[in-house]
């Protein structure tokens, strides 16, 4: 059977999990954690991330936190912005750090403003074509995506299934033949969720509670490969939906 190294996805906030996520892991229910840095989170949360002594990875604020690296205005905002990041990330000694390319705006603009944040740990992750603002992202085809990367001088990418199917919608294309452009890249790690299979904006359902082809995107994540399941956990209710979502997976990966 296939393995994988599953991640859990968190936001630096969610100190309520700290321990539920220090007994999952001691159980081998996921291998990492992927953190995004909830922008001024720093002081308040990082040293209890770093006393459960785990394996992480950062993402980078994104839209929702106002870091839009297609916007020109922002660039002293989204230097700080990721300043934080990078400080969680060397605290936690980790060696990959998302970053979203923006949206509404120019490429080069993105790729020049990713250029400068000058760290090798960078890696693009792939976006829907609309955002749910409804402004125009950047890096919703591998072409795009290969051209920040090589604009901005990194080699790392991520990428999030649920954000090629909106793309593929919206733009008309087979979605199997743009994921595979995608897998072209490389990716370091991936994301998985689920949604309708119709999507034009991402949804981030429990596996099991869409119509995504999930056994066709778990078949293309190479062995030994890294997933961050990106699915929401209810709150009050601890990790309980990420181990069925667990569950879920090693059902898919059972089936082969």
């Amino acid at each position: 059977m296939k393995q994988l190294r599953v991640g859990l996805k968190v936001w630096s906030t969610n100190l309520q999990l700290a321990d539920d996520i220090a007994r999952g892991f001691d159980k081998g229910l996921f291998d990492y954690v992927e953190l995004y840095v909830v922008s001024g989170s720093l002081h308040n949360t990082l040293e209890v991330w770093r006393s459960l002594g785990l394996k992480f990875i950062i993402h980078c604020p994104h839209m929702f936190n106002g870091f839009n690296l297609a916007d020109q205005t922002l660039r002293l905002s989204n230097q700080e912005k990721f300043a934080e990041a990078r400080l969680f990330a060397d605290a936690l000694s980790v060696d990959t750090i998302i970053v979203h390319s923006g949206n509404g705006g120019p490429l080069q603009e993105a790729a020049e403003q990713m250029r400068l944040l000058s760290d090798g740990r960078i890696c693009v992750e792939n976006k829907p074509k609309l955002g749910h603002n409804g402004a125009v992202c950047l890096g919703a085809t591998p072409d795009e995506v290969k051209a920040i990367m090589d604009g901005a001088g990194i080699n790392g990418f991520v990428l999030d299934f649920s954000h090629a199917v909106c793309a593929a919608n919206v733009l008309g294309v087979d979605l199997m033949g743009l994921l595979r452009g995608f897998m072209s890249l490389k990716p370091r790690l991936m994301h998985l969720n689920d949604g309708p299979r119709d999507a034009v904006q991402d949804k981030h359902m429990n596996l099991g509670h869409g119509s995504f082809d999930l056994r066709a995107f778990v078949r293309m994540i190479p062995d030994g490969g890294s997933v961050s399941l990106e699915t929401p956990n209810q709150p009050g209710s601890g990790l309980r939906d990420f181990y069925a979502d667990r569950r879920f997976l090693s059902g898919l990966l059972e089936e082969g």
